[in-house]
């Protein structure tokens, strides 16, 4: 007897659930757009998705979402739904042009509470799988109709985000909405024979592995849509980011990847969930472009709340990020830095990152600090401005941060957050009277691994200690060959 391996396929549905970050209601309707696009790519495609919500209030209130995707492609044998699509980590598509490539569109299609597939004139559910039934025979259809139902309310920016990944695609689908207020009997029904992008595109920039453009606000019956960066493979929206705080830009960035490996290839470009960019250098390249896009766009209008400490403000600015590449988990009170990095799980770049000094009016926070005179002003600004390039070079690329100044006596730094963003204060009294420059830099660099390590353990205790050492030892290299480019800051 060979030797077999079976799964629950309950499992798979716990699976579904966790491979995923964002809301299941976003991925399901990614997941079968990308299948049917693949499906339909040969001939003259019609894609058809129905979202709608449902409210059940016997024997108590529950709220369901029925997801229905119907494409007019190429569809699939008995051989192939049985021994290819219900079977996991397997795929039906053989060759580079597809998107979905993984396999995992069924992962996430098996997390609902209930799902079906019926293709030419086979038919197979949930439940059928779950009691170990045969494929079914029913009527033909050309192509293939899939269903599944996500039980737990949807709330509005959940549907917001999933109509915006559909609108930031080039692709044509017959979209229907009907969504049940959760506090009333109404339903609203929207309907839109021709979704995806329209708007003529601007080219920005090309680098080796993505295209960057930009368009026009994009506007749906639902809403406009603006200010929004579109992160694609193939044409088709795999995660959205917003625009950077106190960024006024209106229009749309897109950045394309059209990469000729598959994704289950090393080298594919985006996570497993493609919920973002698993190359660290590229994914440095994207954010630094649209921070560059959001800084033409700045204003001088403030979008952080002002701290309710009348000693304590906000000059809007823009946000810096980091160059220390992790591949860390967020944020952890538990948050072992340094057993990671022995373990090899963490890797970061051995060369030294050279600082980018064009950087100009950061976002900045100003906590108790009144100079004595304007020329005391001008040199705090320029130390605070080196502050912030060292703290660029020993913050991890995922962690937006400001900067600013804490005039606190016995403070000498202070790490706050305000809006979900993380801003790194220094006192002015730690370069008061400090001749020996090159050991200044030095001085300031351990101020900002202290700050940093906040990032990931709150108190300090053994662990914090270590987060520490293990942020030296990767910042040490860098930081020594960026001595003389920070000390221009006091030119």
């Amino acid at each position: 007897m060979k030797a077999q391996m079976s799964i629950d396929p309950a499992l798979i549905s716990l699976l579904g659930r966790k491979l995923y970050s964002s809301h299941p209601l976003q991925i399901i309707v990614r997941e079968l757009l990308q299948n049917s696009v693949d499906a339909c790519k040969n001939i003259h495609p019609y894609i058809r998705i129905e979202v709608q919500t449902k409210k059940i209030c016997k024997p108590e209130e529950e709220f369901f979402t029925i997801i229905t995707c119907t494409d007019s492609g190429c569809g699939m044998s008995e051989d192939v739904l049985i021994n290819k699509f219900l079977c996991l980590g397997g795929t039906t598509k053989s060759d580079g042009e597809t998107v979905g490539g993984f396999g995992i569109a069924k992962a996430a299609i098996m997390s609902g509470i209930w799902w079906s597939v019926h293709t030419h004139d086979l038919y197979v559910s949930s439940k059928m799988v779950m009691n170990g039934a045969d494929v079914k025979k029913t009527n033909y259809i050309e192509g293939t109709i899939v269903k599944v139902v996500l039980k737990g309310y949807i709330y509005s920016s959940d549907i917001s985000d999933m109509t915006q990944m559909i609108y930031g695609s080039d692709v044509n689908v017959h979209f229907i909405l009907k969504c049940f207020h959760r506090y009333g009997s109404s339903i609203n029904e929207y309907e839109d024979l021709y979704t995806g992008l329209t708007q003529r595109k601007t080219f920005l920039t090309s680098e080796m592995a993505w295209v960057g453009s930009g368009v026009e606000p994009i506007k749906t019956p639902f809403s406009t849509i603006e200010g929004k960066t579109f992160i694609r493979f193939k044409n088709l929206v795999q995660f959205i980011k917003s625009r950077t705080y106190g960024s006024e830009r209106k229009i749309n960035l897109i950045v394309d990847f059209d990469s000729l490996l598959s994704p289950d290839k090393r080298d594919f470009p985006f996570s497993m969930s493609r919920e973002s960019i698993s190359n660290p250098d590229i994914n440095v390249e994207v954010i630094k472009w649209i921070e560059q896009q959001d800084s033409d766009y700045m204003t001088l209008e403030d979008k952080f709340e002002n701290p309710e400490d009348p000693c304590s403000r906000i000059i809007p600015g823009k946000l810096l990020y980091g160059n220390l590449i992790l591949a860390m988990a967020e944020k952890d009170p538990e948050y072992a830095l340094e057993s990671e990095l022995s373990s090899g799980k963490i890797v970061f770049s051995s060369t030294p990152t050279i600082i980018d000094q064009t950087l100009s009016c950061p976002v900045i926070q100003l906590m108790d600090y009144e100079p004595s005179t304007e020329r005391e002003a001008e040199l705090d600004s320029k130390y605070l401005l080196m502050w912030g390039d060292i703290l660029s070079l020993v913050t991890p690329t995922n962690i937006p941060f400001g900067i600013g100044l804490v005039g606190r006596k016995g403070v000498l730094g202070a790490h706050t957050e305000n809006e979900g963003v993380h801003f790194l204060l220094i006192s002015p009294i730690v370069w008061k009277n400090h001749e020996d420059k090159r050991g200044l830099v030095l001085k300031m660099w351990a101020r900002a691994i202290h700050e940093v390590a906040h990032y990931f353990i709150l108190v300090h205790n053994e662990k914090f200690t270590s987060t520490m050492g293990a942020l030296f030892s990767m910042t040490c290299n860098t930081i020594l060959a960026n001595i003389a480019i920070i000390l221009r800051r006091l030119s």
